[in-house]
């Protein structure tokens, strides 16, 4: 399991994404690079966003990097010092992450590829304050799908907790689903590292 490092770079996303795909085409790097606010990691606090914006912080671009190319992005840095603008103000370790799902459904045939999807859980990551609620109502029967009352409604919600990789993983499969609301992903405590 490919493990990564959070680095968080001084400069805005443009120029930071410029710099790390230059030097994975030269270093011929296969390997992913994931920026935060593309795949849905909260990065920081949202009032450190609010400073950022008011331009009383600098922008900050936090990308995940694959442990094995860390070093080689240190060196890069430092060798273009002065040229890109780029400053590297933190190197993190991951933990662990998590994020919240919530679903509701009024379809049987849905509410069996929900099971599905919760199924595909990879065993590494863990469902805490996990809920799930399966109500009939056949008195509603017949009424109009906008109506208030539905004669079936599956409904439910969970936070899951793993190893970066892992999570990730399940988070886009459940993300790509228009009945599945997924949170951000968040990375476990102060701990990145």
């Amino acid at each position: 399991m490919q493990s990564y490092r959070e680095l968080v770079f001084e400069g805005s996303l443009p120029v930071v994404r410029a710099f790390l795909v230059g030097l994975a085409i030269g270093r011929n790097w296969s390997a992913e690079m994931l920026f935060c606010d593309e795949v849905g990691i909260a990065a920081e606090s949202r009032g450190h966003r609010l400073l950022e914006k008011l331009h009383l912080e600098k922008d900050l671009t936090h990308v995940l990097v694959p442990e094995r190319q860390v070093e080689a992005v240190h060196e890069a840095i430092r060798a273009a010092r002065g040229r890109t603008g780029l400053r590297l103000r933190a190197d993190r370790g991951l933990r662990g992450a998590g994020f919240h799902y919530e679903f509701e459904t009024f379809s049987r045939p849905v509410a069996a590829r929900i099971r599905r999807l919760l199924a595909q859980r990879p065993e590494s990551v863990t469902v805490e304050d996990c809920e799930q609620r399966e109500e009939e109502h056949p008195e509603a029967r017949g009424a109009e799908g906008y109506a208030p009352a539905h004669d079936y409604v599956f409904a439910g919600c969970g936070n899951a907790w793993g190893p970066f990789t892992d999570l990730l993983t399940w988070h886009r499969l459940l993300a790509k689903h228009e009945w599945m609301q997924v949170s951000k992903i968040r990375f476990a405590g102060s701990g990145r590292g």
